[in-house]
């Protein structure tokens, strides 16, 4: 099982993209399943198969907690890859409904919006993280470095991506947060 799916990856980074899905798709051990599901999906959304890709996704939101919150996640961004921003954001609301406990959702779904300029939704989303871990360093980076870039809340986002870097300070991503700030 561990070698079909590394198998499949190998296939994927050469871009036999067949090949990969046939070495995916023959995963069915627990330890790999999930993950060689998920980048089954990549595939597939890779091969403009966005429709076969969201089914493989489907399937897995009816499985475990884990399983559904990686489905989530991977339909966001494979949304977004795509260019189709408000399907993804529909894809983590979603996600947030019925995990709405998820963190790793949240932090995305700010991403996401952060991206687009929706300064609103992304800084709620961050606080709302920084609300239940105030030492989440990366929720830090990322709210100060959408403040530095969004805004002229300078001096706010030279706070938060101070914090960072003191819970962080070989993160490359807080290191250049830090520059640019």
């Amino acid at each position: 099982q561990e070698a079909r799916y590394f198998l499949g990856q190998l296939a994927e980074l050469e871009e036999r993209l067949d090949d990969a899905l046939d070495w995916y798709a023959q995963v069915d051990d627990p330890d790999f399943r999930l993950d060689a599901q998920i980048r089954r999906a990549v595939v597939l959304a890779r091969q403009d198969r966005m429709e076969k890709a969201l089914e493989v996704l489907a399937g897995l939101k009816s499985g475990t907690r884990t399983e559904a919150e990686e489905a989530f996640l991977a339909e966001g961004q494979i949304l977004a890859d795509a260019g189709r921003e408000e399907e993804a954001l529909a894809a983590y609301r979603e996600g947030l409904n019925r995990l709405p406990d998820s963190q790793r959702l949240v932090y995305a779904r700010a991403l996401l919006a952060a991206e687009q300029g929706r300064l609103e939704q992304a800084e709620a989303d961050f606080r709302a993280i920084l609300e239940e871990d105030p030492d989440d360093a990366l929720a830090l980076n990322a709210l100060g470095y959408t403040l530095a870039d969004q805004t002229d809340r300078l001096e706010e986002a030279r706070d938060l991506i101070s914090r960072a870097y003191e819970l962080a300070p070989d993160d490359a991503a807080v290191v250049d947060s830090m520059g640019w700030v």
